[in-house]
């Protein structure tokens, strides 16, 4: 089969890129990804972060030995599956400093770079119910789900499969509608 876009690496960068680019049924892309599906609970849960740092959805990458830190090896988490860092990020995310931006636009000379510009883009990733605003979005249906889960819901197990409104606040941004994907 022949296609018009490869994508090596499937974790948010390319999941993006092969979404955008699917968006027009005449292109085939093929999106290619070393780990498999975001389909373990862990990954919808906040503490699954602790065991996908180490663990199925990780290369196991570390540090050598730091000679200013008594000797001690600094995990290197490199994601390993579809959606990559956004799939094993504890479920968070930040947009960074508006100003940054801004001097990346004034100072570095990026146009487009400004925080008015990417803002759309922001929003535009996101599905919040909790901050519905001129900085924050709500109902974009490809977006990442941002929902309030109720507070007697916190105290009980964490994720009991009979009750929905425990599957995660964020559910992965990455989507690859049309786009072929190829893993392990």
């Amino acid at each position: 089969m022949a296609y018009d876009y490869v994508i090596i690496g499937g974790g948010s960068a390319g999941c993006v890129l092969a979404n955008r680019l699917s968006e027009d049924p005449s292109i085939k892309v093929l999106l290619i990804e070393a780990g498999g599906p975001d389909t373990s609970m862990l990954f919808r849960m906040p503490a699954g972060f602790a065991k996908m740092t180490k663990g199925v959805a990780s290369w196991g990458w570390s540090t050598v030995p730091q000679k200013h830190l008594n000797g001690r090896v600094i995990w290197y988490t490199q994601a390993k599956v579809v959606g990559g860092g956004s799939s094993i990020n504890a479920q968070l995310y930040t947009r960074g400093n508006a100003k940054d931006y801004d001097a990346w636009e004034t100072e570095a000379g990026c146009k487009g770079w400004s925080y008015r510009d990417v803002l759309p883009y922001f929003k535009r990733a996101e599905d919040n119910q909790r901050l519905v605003n001129d900085y924050h979005s709500y109902g974009d249906r490809w977006a990442s789900r941002i929902r309030s889960i109720p507070r007697r819901s916190v105290s009980r197990s964490c994720a009991p499969r009979r009750k929905p409104e425990f599957r995660s606040m964020m559910t992965s941004t990455a989507r690859c509608r049309t786009a072929s994907v190829i893993t392990n």
